[in-house]
């Protein structure tokens, strides 16, 4: 059979799916980490049918296109695996076959979830104001959740507001941007937020990178990501708030540019409040303080930042121990991040990037790594 009649075939399959099942299978295992091999198993054997190096010239964007659905619809059947809902989940008249419409745009929703938030449903859209690009569309899943959104609304526009040459203004181009935002009508007329977001196709969460380097990243690699994840807390503090759940769901890079995208804001508190909301899958991440309840502050986001820098080298993150073969001064200032006392850590997140950045430089000079992410099996 020809390339682009193997492509074609993917494609017609993808369009008369109607569960995850349809199109990458049953999954083999018995608890989440083997149900997400044997479905990247079934992923990598579909890309690789499709994927554009193999098609003719003409053929191209034909086979990018498919690619670039069998990606979206991977990424939305790991959540599902996650979520214990992969065998359950419905693709054709799901919640996200839909059409809405705000005073400033219509969106035309594809009907498979992109991801799974922490409260709320995105899909991949496309708007009536620019066909060729896609937007994110965040619903909230309940509407008791609302306020959520509305908080991470309130918070990014903080630094898109900023007037030009305030520090929150050079910022906002990595803060991810809410272009639009209303209300849908639910059951019983109950409405429910939605917010209109920026989509970063290129660029990759830390959990992606994490599943894709389960043994851990070069520490040269690592090293630039932290940075990344310290800009994060400096971004928070600046706005005036703990970002409160700095983790690997909520940091955005760009393998190649190495920029960074900030989300993740609807967890916010104003400094001196007290972190609530706990995301159990990454449990491991926070700070004694926010357990005991107590007061948080940019402290708290430095301990998640020193957790993620241990996950990024394959350390033990329950147990803050990280590799060898690390600068022992960059271990040095990892290490104060993750002080059981939040008074014992370091007071900002400009000095733990001062001291970090002299430290990789003493260690390795300046160098650029593109970041490769291998095709995952």
């Amino acid at each position: 059979m020809a390339a682009i009649e193997i492509i074609m075939t993917v494609k017609k399959n993808i369009a008369n799916a109607t569960s995850f099942a349809d199109i990458f299978g049953q999954l083999d295992g018995h608890d989440d980490t083997e149900k997400l091999k044997s479905l990247r198993r079934s992923f990598a054997y579909l890309a690789r049918l499709v994927h554009s190096d193999f098609a003719a010239s003409e053929d191209k964007d034909a086979a990018d296109q498919v690619f670039r659905q069998l990606v979206e619809l991977r990424s939305a059947a790991e959540d599902a695996v996650r979520s214990g809902k992969y065998g359950s989940a419905k693709l054709k008249g799901s919640a996200g076959a839909a059409f809405l419409k705000s005073t400033l745009a219509e969106y035309f929703l594809d009907e498979v979830p992109f991801r799974q938030g922490d409260f709320s449903v995105l899909f991949l859209a496309r708007t009536n104001n620019d066909p060729k690009k896609k937007v994110l569309v965040k619903v909230a899943a309940d509407p008791t959740l609302n306020p959520w959104l509305e908080k991470e609304a309130e918070i990014t526009a903080r630094f898109q507001d900023a007037e030009a040459g305030d520090d929150l203004s050079r910022i906002a181009p990595f803060v991810q941007k809410i272009s639009d935002a209303f209300y849908v009508s639910g059951e019983r007329g109950i409405k429910k937020r939605v917010s209109v977001l920026q989509y970063f196709p290129e660029h990759v969460t830390l959990t992606e990178v994490l599943e894709a380097f389960p043994n851990g990243l070069d520490p040269l690699d690592a090293a630039w990501i932290f940075r990344r994840v310290i800009g994060q807390v400096i971004a928070a503090s600046m706005a005036k708030v703990v970002h409160g759940a700095l983790v690997p769901d909520h940091i955005l890079v760009h393998p190649l540019t190495h920029e960074p995208v900030h989300i993740g804001w609807g967890h916010a508190i104003e400094v001196g409040g007290k972190i609530r909301q706990i995301i159990g899958r990454w449990r491991n991440y926070y700070p004694p303080e926010v357990f005991a309840k107590e007061e948080a502050d940019q402290r708290t986001d430095i301990f998640m930042a020193g957790k993620i820098m241990i996950a990024l080298l394959g350390g033990d993150v329950r147990g803050n121990v990280l590799p060898s073969g690390l600068p022992k001064e960059a271990g040095r200032i990892i290490r104060a991040c993750l002080e059981p006392a939040i008074t014992q850590r370091p007071k900002d997140g400009m000095e733990v990037m001062q001291d970090f950045t002299r430290a990789i430089k003493s260690a390795w000079g300046r160098k650029y790594r593109p970041l490769y992410l291998p095709v995952r099996d």
